[in-house]
């Protein structure tokens, strides 16, 4: 790959990762969640504790917050802030993986193969433009596996030192965004492969350093907060780490260790149509491929962390995110075995045949469907896109039209590289349309703003707002407010409600009844549960949404 044609995917991955994140409302909770919290550092300038509605906040570390505080900073309050960093340290992690593969495997082809497959995975764009912190800890444990790698096969002492370094800076950096996870997810695959390897002296010395440097690292903030808040880092590691993981099927997340064979494949897509042949390209050379030692880091990178990250009782799709930089790389190097094995590469003109036909049928059909609401021959109620949505449906089925084009010209390229780069080329027509084509129907569902919006102009500053649990974080990003109280359960923020801060912020219905009896408090309560809006007092002022919101407002 040319210098020409670097720029040029460069910069297509950066319209498809940060051009279009600012065009949709922040969903919630997580969104809202993350969001919030970063405000609420600015604010108070408090660099130490997060803090949500003014309550400690303690289920993540403090780099994340940071990052997203720098990027509001810099950006302002806004969606594209708080999605900036998942977007930039996704193409960052994308970069790394092509330039150790071009090093590593000494392949330039492969190293393009591997990236076009990590970009253009459904699981990596949607977590890659989302505001979680998934995508900011796959780029510290890629960093720092990639590097220990570098630093295990280095002959320079200088350079193996400088590896090694970064090495221990990338753990820190991980533990900071993440904990103690992180050092499962890169401690498990370096030790793995120094076993498999049988490099007894590496395993002895080299750990040294950069555990030193990590500890070095995290080793500031972990004084501050444990003085801020002595009882942080039993809280932190007992119920945020051991009990999640141990935790039985009232837990959080619970899922079987079945979970990520599931979403492995489903998070891969439209990649997954090639793993038959990625597959077929290992066939009879698995011993070949995997005695050598990239293959064997790699190997030791997905399956060891893939199978802690299922013996976990508490699973998100979002966790096996890190994995996916060295199963692309896998996946390119099958891929390309194929291609020396069958010339015509069969298999993969195969599958973009019928995906292009499929993808033809579903969107013939989908166009036929829409245009019938559109003209009223279908209830409104049953269309994906309202009447005042004929643009975004115009960008969607735009975006499906260059998709099926690109996978249908696919069977006519000759090289390996050439089909895979209409492959990812017509996926990315997809991800670059995807955020602002999406149906109001579906963006109001998990975004309140776009409900709550017009009532809380009538909110002032002495207005006392209660807000139900996942609404709470929500509420404080809408309205710049830490001083939410909140309706009858804690959920995530039971922590700091436990609080000397947290006292009389958690609202009993009972007393909840005693505060709006009074003309004097003027009140707005927010919710998204109708078995309590049945319980609440009666009021004038009640407006109940078919998606499952309430705003409900006394004594104005």
């Amino acid at each position: 790959m040319n210098q020409k044609n670097l720029f040029t995917a460069l910069f297509v991955i950066a319209a498809v990762y940060l051009g279009t994140i600012a065009t949709r409302p922040l969903f919630v909770e997580d969104e809202t969640r993350y969001a919030e919290i970063a405000r609420e550092m600015i604010v108070s300038h408090d660099w130490v504790s997060p803090k949500l509605n003014g309550l400690d906040y303690f289920e993540k570390p403090v780099m994340g917050h940071w990052m997203n505080a720098a990027a509001m900073t810099v950006f302002g309050e806004n969606g594209f802030s708080v999605r900036f960093f998942p977007a930039f340290c996704t193409i960052l992690t994308g970069m790394m993986l092509f330039f150790w593969m071009k090093k590593t495997f000494r392949s330039p082809e492969l190293a393009g193969i591997a990236a076009m497959i990590y970009f253009s995975s459904g699981l990596v764009f949607a977590v890659g433009t989302y505001a979680v912190l998934d995508a900011q800890l796959s780029f510290f444990t890629t960093l720092a596996l990639m590097s220990a790698f570098s630093a295990f096969e280095s002959q320079s002492r200088l350079e193996k030192c400088g590896l090694l370094t970064l090495f221990g800076l990338a753990i820190g950096g991980a533990f900071l965004v993440k904990g103690f996870v992180a050092l499962a997810l890169i401690g498990l695959p370096a030790a793995g492969y120094l076993l498999w390897r049988r490099s007894w002296r590496e395993m002895v010395l080299a750990p040294w350093l950069p555990l030193t440097v990590a500890v070095l690292a995290v080793l500031p903030w972990s004084i501050l907060i444990a003085r801020r808040s002595p009882d942080f880092w039993n809280y932190f590691f007992w119920i945020e780490h051991v009990q999640r993981f141990l935790g039985d099927e009232k837990g959080q997340h619970p899922e079987g260790p079945w979970f990520f064979l599931l979403i492995l494949p489903v998070g891969m897509m439209p990649w997954t149509l090639f793993f038959p042949a990625a597959f077929r390209g290992f066939h009879r050379a698995w011993k070949r491929e995997f005695s050598a030692p990239p293959m064997q880091f790699c190997a030791c990178s997905i399956i060891l962390p893939f199978i802690f990250l299922s013996a976990c009782s508490g699973k998100l799709a979002t966790y096996i995110l890190p994995l996916f930089p060295f199963f692309a790389a896998v996946m390119a190097v099958g891929l390309s075995n194929y291609a020396k094995i069958d010339a015509k590469m069969a298999m993969i003109d195969r599958a973009a045949r019928w995906f292009s036909l499929l993808l033809t049928a579903a969107l013939i059909s989908f166009i036929i469907y829409q245009a019938c609401g559109f003209v009223r021959m279908t209830p409104e109620k049953w269309q994906v896109y309202l009447p005042a949505e004929k643009m975004k449906f115009f960008f969607a089925a735009l975006g499906a039209i260059i998709m099926m084009g690109c996978w249908k010209k696919i069977p006519k390229m000759d090289s390996l590289t050439a089909k895979m780069a209409l492959a990812a080329g017509g996926t990315a027509a997809v991800m670059l349309t995807v955020h602002f084509v999406m149906p109001y129907r579906f963006v109001s569902k998990i975004a309140p703003e776009v409900f709550y919006a017009p009532y809380f102009k009538n909110v002032t500053a002495e207005t006392k707002v209660a807000a139900f649990k996942k609404l709470v974080g929500a509420t404080c990003w809408m309205l710049k407010r830490d001083d939410i109280l909140v309706y009858e359960s804690g959920g995530e923020l039971a922590y700091g409600l436990e609080r000397e801060s947290g006292r009389g912020r958690l609202l009993t219905p009972e007393a909840f009844r005693l505060m709006v009896a009074d003309p004097s408090n003027h009140v707005v309560v927010v919710m998204d549960s109708e078995r309590r809006m049945k319980k609440l007092p009666s009021s004038p002022i009640k407006i109940w949404d078919e998606r499952g919101l309430l705003y409900q407002e006394y004594n104005r």
